[in-house]
């Protein structure tokens, strides 16, 4: 035995002197407990250039259960509220976004206990050419108070007509308000939603599918639309409501905008659901209880985070002066360039009527996994996408095949990744879902 060690040793000091010490500083593969607290100093730490050293730490090592790292992002236990009403709220926002806090109001429900999970549901205010608040929403959507849920209504970013909530800036706005809250109190990630009246309404109409990942369902009322991709909405439910006496002409939120919405969302399908209400009012006299309907039917829908299917396009909606916005994932899907093509999108014309399409240059996708580790896609105008990984929807163990419009475009072994996961979570901060991986599809060009 000492000859054979000799020998072997004799072998390493003929090694040249890098191949010695690639040998002798060869990282050691993390354990479950070191990734957990790997992962709890990169999601607190703030400093840049201390995450990507800490990301470095994570190497290649693996991340096959997100669970663990989900309940880091949020507290343990929380501090108890006072249930009510406050006005003046303020969320920090990246420099990026606003150089000044966004401001809002929150409803805390009547029974709080700070022990269990609550639904969270975002009110998007109206209002005319800088006009409009959260505290005033706060003001007319009294009933939605009551709910056992929280009830959040900021301000938006641009009080501008042209762009109003439609401004890219309040989409991350609210991705953050929903973040900061969730770790002021027990958010059930799983019931969160969004709705809005009149101006609010027109912002949920378009927020709602751009971020529909985010929304467990969504409540557009007194709205109007000009180009929705209605199938992207087949996994997050919609209320509409709308007074039926609701004409104020062209370009604004007849009544006949809602109809041709509900139009759309019936034909998904049987089995996708959604509610239209008809109120018998127009659109300054929303007729008393039916703030608490459309409360009370949200609150029944839960968010699926890893749907079998998915179908998503990109862009995700057009809608009057907003430019073409870059996809936004839903799930674990994501289109990350489009063909040079153009496809068609339902749209409206003045007034809400009639149904038209809209070309644009945009690509979808029709994404199911049809089998174990068999994921089929029908794709259109689409160039690049991902897909991404999670144990609820493949065996990572076993390879995964990719099948897009018939033909295989992957056929392989995949990996989780710790480092992808922390990418994701510091992103997001959901912590109701979670990705491992993803595998990036370029799609045959003569399919």
């Amino acid at each position: 035995m000492r000859a054979i060690a000799y020998v072997l040793w004799t072998a390493v000091l003929l090694l040249p002197p890098f191949a010695r010490v690639r040998a002798e500083e060869a990282p050691k593969p993390l354990s479950a407990s070191q990734g957990l607290e790997l992962a709890k100093k990169y999601l607190a730490e703030k400093d840049a250039a201390k995450k990507d050293a800490l990301l470095a730490q994570a190497g290649d090592a693996p991340a096959d259960d997100p669970k663990p790292f989900l309940r880091l992002l949020q507290p343990m236990a929380f501090a108890p509220a006072k249930p009510g009403v406050q006005h003046g709220l303020k969320l920090d926002l990246p420099a990026t976004v606003s150089d000044k806090p966004a401001e809002y109001s929150l409803a805390t429900p009547p029974r709080y206990a700070p022990t269990q999970l609550w639904p969270l549901i975002l009110g998007l205010h109206g209002g005319g050419s800088g006009t409009g608040s959260g505290q005033q929403h706060m003001t007319t959507q009294f009933e939605m108070t009551a709910l056992p849920a929280f009830f959040a209504c900021p301000t938006s970013l641009d009080l501008g007509n042209e762009f109003y909530w439609r401004n890219p800036k309040n989409e991350k706005m609210l991705a953050l308000l929903v973040q900061d809250l969730s770790r002021q109190f027990p958010i059930d990630p799983d019931k969160v939603y969004l709705t809005g009246y009149s101006m609010g309404g027109i912002g949920t109409y378009y927020l709602g599918p751009r971020m529909c990942d985010h929304w467990a369902a969504i409540a557009p009322g007194g709205g109007a639309w000009k180009g929705v991709f209605w199938a992207g909405m087949l996994n997050t439910p919609v209320y509409i409501w709308h007074g039926k006496r609701d004409m104020r002409g062209a370009n604004f939120t007849d009544f006949p905008n809602a109809e041709n919405a509900a139009a759309c969302l019936k034909e998904l399908g049987a089995g996708y659901t959604y509610e239209f209400k008809a109120m018998d009012g127009d659109h300054m006299n929303v007729p008393r209880g039916e703030q608490k309907l459309m409360g009370e039917w949200l609150l029944k829908q839960k968010r699926n985070p890893y749907p079998k299917r998915i179908v998503c396009a990109s862009p995700c909606a057009k809608d009057f002066m907003v430019a073409v916005a870059p996809a936004a994932p839903d799930r674990w899907l994501v289109i990350d360039e489009a063909g040079p093509g153009e496809l068609e999108m339902e749209g409206l014309g003045q007034g809400g009527t009639p149904r038209i399409k809209h070309k644009l240059k945009m690509g979808t996708l029709d994404a199911n996994w049809s089998a174990p580790n068999t994921l089929e896609v029908k794709a259109q105008n689409v160039a690049k996408f991902r897909v991404f990984l999670a144990p609820s929807l493949l065996d990572l163990k076993k390879p995964l095949k990719i099948v897009v419009n018939g033909k295989d475009a992957f056929n392989g072994p995949v990996k989780s990744s710790l480092k992808f996961l922390l990418q994701y979570l510091d992103e997001r901060r959901d912590a109701g879902m979670a990705f491992v991986g993803a595998v990036p599809v370029t799609v045959d060009a003569g399919k």
